[in-house]
């Protein structure tokens, strides 16, 4: 076989240059997707069904303890609207949302209970910005304003405030928010994965072909909430695009696929100039063994 491979290399050498590029690989291993509180934003005050998020906490509004963090654990509450006023009833375990002095029993006249209706609600805007909708749960008994609360003092519980502050801005987030969280740090993750070394993207050594690709898998390598990860031309779009096109030129024809895309029989050896046989093509000149006997010869650049 060497003196085969010998005789092929001084054919190749005299019909084919051979080209000294390199790729290198742009280390992302510090870049994280967005996390899920940095994802939520409030979505506009609708009947329907939200999962109902404490800005100043991260906490979802669940069960009688102000403690769930994580959405696909918490409540996803019914909002029923009329006349401008909101209602929240957790149709599956029978939970309501109550707070003032008809909620006997409950502490800080607030809190989550099982009884058949909830309190009447006014959504006003909350004093959170950059989060989208926020909306404070008020209701009014004279001359005064309450909003239902997460108190963190001492042990955490559900309260009627009469002060505004993050613990009752609410973000109202729905399902499909929640499955474009989820969408998102898949798509971030495939991205991520073609800019690191062992990538089938650097297989090629040919910079000036990888190097665009890597530079627009690292642009959509990106923090983003819902809404600048659902616009046009957002995050979504360009982590879509930038898969694409690492995809695209994985599979052009070039190297061992395009070998065996060009007839049946399939590469079973690989040997460099010197006769040494390798588990993959190189950069240079490649000698292929294929299965129906015929030896190819393929230069990588």
């Amino acid at each position: 076989m060497k003196n085969l491979v010998k005789g092929l290399m001084l054919s190749a050498v005299m019909t084919l240059g051979v080209s000294t590029a390199s790729a290198q690989a742009t280390s992302t291993d510090g870049v994280k997707p967005a996390t899920s509180t940095e994802f939520w934003m409030g979505e506009e005050a609708a009947s329907g069904k939200f999962y109902l998020y404490n800005v100043g906490t991260s906490i979802f509004a669940t069960n009688e303890t102000p403690s769930e963090t994580n959405i696909d654990k918490a409540t996803l509450w019914t909002a029923n609207a009329s006349k401008k006023e909101f209602s929240f009833k957790d149709e599956k375990n029978g939970y309501v949302i109550l707070m003032g002095l008809s909620a006997a029993g409950l502490k800080k006249n607030a809190g989550i209970a099982k009884k058949d209706n909830g309190t009447s609600f006014t959504l006003i805007s909350g004093t959170t910005t950059g989060k989208g909708n926020a909306y404070k749960l008020s209701t009014k008994k004279a001359f005064d304003t309450y909003y239902f609360n997460i108190d963190t003092d001492k042990n955490i519980h559900y309260s009627r405030a009469h002060t505004e502050s993050t613990c009752n801005d609410w973000l109202l987030i729905s399902e499909t928010q929640k499955k474009a969280y989820t969408e998102y740090v898949n798509l971030f993750n495939e991205a991520k994965s073609y800019t690191e070394a062992g990538s089938e993207l650097f297989k090629s050594d040919d910079p000036k072909k990888t190097d665009p690709i890597v530079k627009q898998l690292n642009d959509a390598l990106k923090s983003y909430n819902y809404n600048s990860y659902e616009e046009k031309d957002g995050g979504k779009d360009k982590l879509k695009a930038a898969i694409k096109a690492a995809k695209d030129f994985i599979n052009t024809p070039t190297g061992i696929n395009g070998i065996n895309s060009t007839s049946e029989a399939k590469a079973s050896e690989i040997y460099g100039v010197n006769g040494a046989r390798k588990s993959q093509l190189t950069k240079g000149l490649n000698i292929v063994k294929m299965s129906d006997g015929s030896v190819k010869k393929v230069l990588v650049k």
